[in-house]
């Protein structure tokens, strides 16, 4: 008798600090059966969430997963029960918010379903919203970057092409002023087909422009030699 009460106070004290260090925590620590079954949810889900713990407790833990993403964790979740001990992860899912978004999640799963406590895998879940909001923000810093390199070197080649029908007429322009009169008529083709030239590239320069403004460009497959 006395045995079994020693034994029976120390779960007590493991179940009291377990509980305090998952209610400590940041993460989302939630505890699910062997049917997958919410049993105990930790009350940082309605700081993350704006979700009380009673209100999915009971629940199973596939419904409140996007639907998209409840194969893979379903089949995580059976791994953890099949094998005891066994700790994975799952890299990113989806959970609702109490609002109505969703909000991106990861997860590391452990399995206990041989202890007497816990009795079911727990899965320690992470927002990743910081996280995806920063990688976001570096691809748009990156895009723009190379936006910028592609920008410089359309410039570069613009100009080139710029310069050399102005340096053309130029050309053409002194030639023409000391031409005699049977040579004019050559010099002032000469002009007008590098001013047509210039004003081709101004006309280019123009539709790339209303192209980079719009947003709705639908991209589709072309065979080159249809055209």
């Amino acid at each position: 008798l006395y045995t079994r009460q020693v034994a029976d106070n120390l779960l007590r004290e493991r179940e009291i600090r377990y509980r305090v260090i998952t209610e400590a925590s940041t993460d989302i620590i939630v505890i699910v059966n062997r049917h997958l079954i919410i049993t105990y949810i930790s009350p940082s889900l309605n700081i993350i969430m704006g979700i009380k713990p009673e209100i999915i407790t009971g629940q199973s833990i596939l419904d409140v997963i996007h639907r998209d993403d409840v194969d893979e964790a379903k089949r995580i979740l059976q791994e953890c029960i099949e094998f005891p001990q066994l700790q994975t992860r799952m890299d990113e899912f989806r959970v609702q918010h109490a609002e109505g978004h969703w909000v991106h999640m990861e997860a590391v799963m452990t399995s206990l379903v041989n202890d007497p406590i816990i009795d079911g895998t727990i899965i320690s879940c992470r927002d990743l919203t910081h996280r995806l909001i920063a990688e976001e923000g570096r691809r748009i810093v990156e895009r723009e970057r190379e936006r910028a390199l592609v920008l410089r070197r359309f410039i570069g080649d613009i100009s080139h092409d710029c310069r050399t029908p102005l340096y053309t007429n130029s050309t053409a322009a002194y030639l023409l002023k000391h031409s005699e009169q049977k040579n004019i008529d050559n010099r002032v083709e000469m002009i007008k087909q590098q001013v047509a030239r210039l004003g081709n590239l101004i006309e280019n320069l123009n539709t790339i422009t209303k192209l980079d403004e719009m947003s709705d460009i639908r991209m589709e497959r072309l065979d080159i030699n249809s055209i």
